[in-house]
């Protein structure tokens, strides 16, 4: 509870400064994120014209730039020079967070088994953050053999259900949760 209040918390004050940063920021600011916006929007034009599918880390990935352009122009109009190297510090701790979250544990089958069905679809959800930030053979070897047996425990637990999330164009970071049955 405490996490989810945290973290509830931040987007709140990243939203507050986001929103300080586009009506009080800099003109350069409003430009750049004008620039971002219309970049992001031509890049996924150009990919849906070649047929290359819109991921969700793309879209992630866009709207955090243009977000995190925005929270920095907040403290520059809010705290002034200090922003730069507050900036600094929160991205480096939220990088150091990141890096200490996707490290894939070792797990067993036995260990699924102990999971209800919510708990292993957030399990699901989260080794393919594990999957994408992989580094090395052995590793991803670690997180592949893991979602294997995390598809096999699905599979066992509701036959049917997993054969319709899979054929329904279930899809890597997807919620299988549904499809098992709470």
């Amino acid at each position: 509870m405490v996490k989810r209040t945290s973290r509830v918390a931040g987007w709140a004050v990243a939203a507050a400064f986001g929103v300080v940063g586009l009506v009080a920021g800099p003109a350069v600011v409003v430009l750049a994120v004008v620039a971002a916006v219309l970049g992001a929007g031509t890049g996924f034009a150009v990919a849906a014209r070649a047929g290359a599918p819109r991921t969700p880390a793309a879209v992630r990935f866009s709207a955090g730039g243009i977000g995190g352009v925005l929270v920095v122009a907040g403290l520059v109009v809010v705290v002034g020079p200090l922003a730069v190297p507050v900036a600094a510090l929160v991205l480096a701790v939220v990088v150091w967070r990141r890096r200490n979250v996707l490290v894939a544990p070792e797990s067993s089958v036995t260990d699924l088994r102990r999971l209800s069905n919510a708990e292993l679809g957030r399990e699901w959800q989260r080794s393919h953050l594990w999957l994408c930030a992989a580094r090395g053979a052995d590793e991803l070897d670690r997180v592949t053999t893991l979602r294997r047996h995390q598809l096999d425990e699905i599979e066992r637990r509701n036959p049917v259900g997993c054969r319709e999330w899979l054929a329904g164009g279930a899809w890597a970071a997807g919620d299988p949760v549904p499809f098992l049955g709470i």
